[in-house]
């Protein structure tokens, strides 16, 4: 079966990779840290049903032609609810049946709220995984969570998400100074614009 597991963050994608890796799923993550061949040889390998666990942020949620999955599951809720939908919606395509999960915690009461006012229907409560169920691995995903942490630390991955946010944020700066000299020169244009008519 088809899967793609939505986290939050390119941190948390390439974090949860690594743990599945560890515990013998095989699976590969595409987020925004990965080099564009890097993401399409991702996409390739879940298209082609090589690898059948996809592990994503929004990235992977719209306007990439990702195949109908067989189970979303929402590592975490997504905070804008329209999201939430464009998640779910990659599964129960064209008429399949499909299936979306959502770990949830007392934080996400009001994620959850949104995701329920968004699709009209309530979010249901999955039988089927059971307490003791998560219990019995904690211990291994424990284990390979603290192995999954290690490797990219090894390969230099927080320093890459420090880069990464240091030039999101220079971007932003940018855009807002942009945008800023945009509105006034068209202040001073507005200003122009009054003198010449009230001159004539």
């Amino acid at each position: 079966r088809s899967t793609i597991v939505f986290v939050s963050t390119c941190e948390r994608a390439a974090l949860v990779s690594g743990i599945l890796s560890e515990v013998g799923v095989e699976n590969v993550a595409l987020h925004s840290l990965l080099s564009q061949n890097r993401r399409l040889a991702a996409l390739a390998k879940f298209k082609s049903q090589q690898v059948r666990v996809l592990v994503a942020t929004d990235i992977a949620s719209r306007g990439l032609d990702v195949p109908s999955v067989d189970l979303v599951i929402n590592a975490e809720l997504p905070r804008n609810p329209v999201s939430y939908v464009h998640r779910i919606g990659r599964t129960a395509r064209a008429g399949r049946r499909g299936r979306a999960i959502s770990l949830v915690s007392e934080q996400d009461v009001s994620l959850v709220h949104a995701a329920e006012e968004i699709t009209k229907r309530p979010l249901e409560i999955c039988s089927e995984i059971t307490d003791d169920a998560a219990i019995r691995m904690l211990g291994p995903v424990t284990k390979a969570a603290r192995l999954a942490k290690m490797k990219l630390m090894d390969i230099g991955f927080d320093e890459l998400v420090k880069k990464f946010k240091e030039r999101k944020a220079r971007d932003r700066k940018e855009r807002q100074r942009i945008e800023r000299s945009l509105r006034k020169q068209a202040k001073r244009a507005e200003k122009v614009k009054t003198s010449e008519t009230s001159q004539s």
